[in-house]
């Protein structure tokens, strides 16, 4: 298989908005053997879980031992503009024309499938053709779409598209062990066709390289979103606790708050202690998690855990829980409280206040990047290529026959 593994990372290049102009050099690439065609549209989005592990993958994957072609097919325009820091500007780019609404482009899907002609297709983001063409491989990072009451868009038209389109999956990957097994118990998918593999961390989450200013105020720190599974009115309401009773430090939000929770910090008077900051870039984010107390990520659903594997790498402490796959990640470094337990919540702010943390803060500093240098994008990228090279010997083995799934009742 030697001269299968190429290293050529291959795309189309062309402005045209018809999509039947693409076909003479569509034709061209697909000639080849053993193409798989990789979705890269999430990287539109790099501050979300799913933009970050598409972008990761698509920064290793040039250095691997890859099979002979992977075609990058770019759904959004404005997904291209971070293929050069990637290792991919010097390819052919296939620009092939798609609406920017998620409806229009799930109708279309299909068609560019058919025109692409790759005899594989790695789907990494939950936007599926409605009627599979060709086998697929298919990322799940969890299954909120059919379980939680709010979670990643439209989950009705996620669910629809997912119930026709797993079927069609020779491999599935999972970037936890949990999220493999909901995904397995949702759908009757056995459990052998899944690879479970986890994210990675850009390198540059890391200790801060000197001591935080002098006089600057101490801060707990809040990365996440205001869907209810990360539980974010629960730790607004913890921190009020907290600092009405007298406690000192700040909280800080790399996000924005919703009104009501903005309402109930200016109704207790604290507008001055909570610094909600909106979207920050990765540089800040770092900065943030360098300086702070502690990262309070006490989510109630996770088919990952970014926040907590940032903050382990970059040495400083963690609150969070022990549901879904969040202990996957932190191991046993993290700070475990029950999500639902507001008091254990304040009781935590107010150990960090006492001192009562230090041992804790200490053992981070030293184990938390060890831990987290185990999640590189790299081994990601090597694992999901041997995933695409066992899905291909076992379609050259046999014609692929959709799987017929009996789903649990």
């Amino acid at each position: 298989m030697g001269d299968i593994l190429a290293a050529q990372i291959r795309c189309a290049q062309s402005r045209t908005n018809s999509i039947q102009t693409k076909m003479p050099r569509v034709t061209k690439l697909v000639e080849m053997r053993d193409v798989i065609s990789v979705d890269i549209s999430p990287m539109a989005n790099r501050s979300v879980g799913i933009g970050k592990s598409v972008s990761g993958l698509m920064k290793e994957l040039p250095a691997t031992a890859l099979s002979e072609h992977i075609l990058v097919r770019p759904y959004f325009r404005k997904a291209l503009g971070g293929l050069a820091q990637y290792g991919l500007a010097d390819t052919e780019l296939l620009r092939m024309h798609a609406p920017l609404a998620a409806e229009s482009w799930l109708k279309r899907l299909g068609l560019i499938e058919r025109l692409t002609k790759a005899p594989l297709f790695h789907a990494t983001d939950f936007y599926l053709p409605l009627k599979p063409l060709t086998p697929a491989i298919s990322t799940v990072y969890d299954v909120i779409y059919a379980t939680q009451s709010e979670g990643t868009g439209d989950q009705a038209r996620i669910k629809k598209a997912m119930d026709s389109f797993v079927p069609q999956c020779v491999r599935v990957i999972s970037c936890s062990e949990y999220s493999a097994k909901a995904f397995c118990d949702l759908y009757g998918y056995p459990m052998e066709r899944v690879s479970v593999i986890g994210c990675g961390l850009d390198p540059t989450y890391a200790p801060a390289a000197a001591p935080q200013a002098a006089g600057s105020p101490p801060y707990f720190l809040a990365v996440s979103c205001n869907t209810t599974r990360k539980n974010t009115p629960r730790l607004i309401q913890a921190f009020l606790r907290y600092a009405l009773s007298g406690g000192a430090y700040d909280l800080t939000l790399a996000w924005t708050l919703p009104d009501d929770l903005r309402a109930a910090v200016e109704q207790a008077g604290l507008a001055h202690r909570v610094h909600a900051l909106g979207k920050v870039s990765e540089d800040r984010l770092i900065d943030l998690y360098q300086y702070t107390v502690c990262v309070m990520f006490p989510s109630l659903y996770e088919g990952f855990g970014f926040p907590v594997l940032e903050a382990l790498a970059c040495g400083v402490p963690v609150m969070t829980t022990r549901r879904s796959s969040l202990p996957e990640v932190g191991g046993d470094i993290p700070i475990y409280v029950d999500g639902e337990d507001v008091d254990e919540m304040v009781r935590v702010m107010w150990a960090f206040e006492r001192g009562d943390m230090a041992g804790v803060a200490s053992r981070t500093r030293v184990e938390g990047p060890r831990r987290a240098a185990r999640f590189t994008w790299r081994r990601c990228a090597e694992q999901t290529v041997e995933t695409y090279l066992s899905a291909f010997a076992e379609l050259k083995a046999k014609p692929w026959q959709p799987l017929k799934l009996e789903r649990p009742r």
